[in-house]
């Protein structure tokens, strides 16, 4: 990279540079001014990882709230922040069918009754309570939640471009865990259809959790000091809600910080150039997977 083009990035960061918000620790940050800060989040690093065009997108995307997405974040909700639950959910009884007319005009009355809150089923609602009960009553995952501070945003800078995190659960006493000694703890609480390790470890790759990790657990290097101990407490949204605790390993972590530095990279290229490419455009040649070609590998 020349002069000049390090200068150009410079100037197309000037915005983020920019922002108002003070790096370091932030508490009780409404979630809408988290998402309007303009630095970096681990949901972008992903988005940039599939294309520069879909980090693009995501930018001005208007936000779709799936059924499954708003269980999810009234579990975070009664468990992280258990008083804040009625004042942000309105729990409703009856059964709807918003197919037909006058289920549509209920529905219409009960939007006014929430008066702005989201609206949950009694179904959903149950769920939720389940998720809450299990983590809650369960010796080890309960315990990290009754010390500490939900939601906390953290802003930073990494390799030049402003970065944020958000921690769904931050605990800053020293703790010796697992042979090593750490700073604190970032808890992350994930709801799943299966917690069960194999099935985790693929919604890790999918979902990008693996980057989260390492983006967090670095950003919280450098804006709190010491080393942070990031465990994942992923409890399932159907009955009877079973729960496990999951730390990923060093190796995973070591390829997580790579495909996000290569993220980043790409995220200063693109500012430079100004070429938010989508995927290759010229023909291809593909292959089956290889577990697809495994049963046929001898013939």
């Amino acid at each position: 990279m020349g002069i000049n083009d390090t200068n150009a990035f410079e100037q197309a960061l000037t915005v983020l540079k920019s922002a108002s918000i003070t790096v370091g620790i932030q508490y009780g940050m409404p979630d809408a001014e988290y998402f309007a800060h303009p630095a970096i989040s681990n949901s972008k690093i992903k988005e940039l990882l599939r294309s520069p065009a879909h980090y693009k997108h995501s930018l001005t995307a208007p936000h779709e709230e799936k059924e499954s997405f708003l269980v999810g974040s009234a579990a975070h909700c009664s468990i992280l922040e258990f008083l804040e639950f009625d004042k942000r959910f309105f729990v409703c009884d009856e059964k709807i069918d918003k197919r037909t007319t006058i289920g549509k005009k209920r529905f219409a009355e009960i939007v006014i009754e929430a008066n702005g809150k989201q609206i949950l089923t009694s179904e959903n609602y149950e769920k939720v309570s389940g998720m809450h009960n299990a983590i809650m009553n369960n010796s080890e995952a309960g315990m990290f939640f009754r010390e500490g501070s939900p939601e906390v945003v953290v802003i930073s800078e990494i390799e030049g471009v402003p970065a944020k995190a958000k921690f769904d659960w931050l605990i800053q006493k020293p703790v010796f865990w697992d042979g090593v000694d750490y700073d604190g703890i970032i808890v992350d609480l994930k709801t799943t259809d299966d917690a069960r390790r194999d099935s985790f470890a693929k919604s890790i790759y999918k979902f990008g959790y693996d980057t989260q990790n390492a983006w967090y657990s670095d950003i919280a290097e450098k804006e709190l000091g010491g080393n942070y101990l990031f465990l994942f407490v992923v409890v399932e949204k159907e009955a009877p809600h079973c729960l496990s605790i999951f730390q990923l390993d060093d190796q995973s972590i070591h390829i997580a910080r790579t495909k996000y530095r290569k993220a980043l990279a790409l995220y200063r290229e693109c500012n430079i150039t100004g070429d938010w490419n989508g995927y290759e455009g010229s023909v291809q040649l593909i292959s089956l997977p290889t577990w697809a070609t495994k049963e046929f590998q001898n013939i």
